[in-house]
């Protein structure tokens, strides 16, 4: 990750009073919104987060994980996280985006087509390189289905 994305990202809260769950808008250096972080985490140290970076020239330059790890460590800090949960859809809210479908759906689908195992194909997603990043090295297959999958990222006992 370029080390220059800490001070040009400005994070603006936009959380609830729920100490489990984060959410902030994500700005720019000239003060332009390039996206969404949305991060929530349970007592069992379940984790889930939404990260929507809007613009192609905002995307792939490590903004995605700057933001990921920024809720994860803060919601680390009051709940042990032991899992991150992927969910990825199509439709709906990602009718706008290539392919009508997450970024991590489309990823997760194009490494299926490479043949890759369910478990090694999730690890190709954003979500997966992100989990491995912070130690969550094992996958857990929960729902696979032409429109959705789910899956857990754990760490080894």
């Amino acid at each position: 990750m370029d080390k220059s994305i800490n001070t040009e990202l400005t994070y603006t809260e936009t959380s609830s009073e729920n100490k489990l769950s984060k959410s902030y808008d994500i700005y720019d250096n000239k003060k332009t919104i390039i996206g969404t972080a949305e991060g929530f985490a349970n007592e069992r140290g379940d984790f889930l987060s939404v990260i929507k970076i809007f613009h192609k020239k905002s995307q792939n330059k490590g903004i995605g994980f700057h933001a990921f790890n920024k809720i994860y460590q803060e919601l680390n800090r009051i709940t042990n996280i032991k899992s991150i949960t992927g969910s990825w859809h199509s439709g709906g809210e990602f009718n706008d985006f290539e392919n009508g479908m997450s970024t991590n759906l489309k990823c997760f689908k194009e490494a299926l087509k490479l043949g890759l195992t369910e478990e090694a194909a999730a690890f190709e997603t954003p979500t997966g390189k992100w989990a491995r990043k912070l130690g969550h090295n094992i996958c857990q297959i929960i729902l696979i289905s032409t429109s959705e999958v789910t899956v857990k990222f754990i760490k080894a006992s």
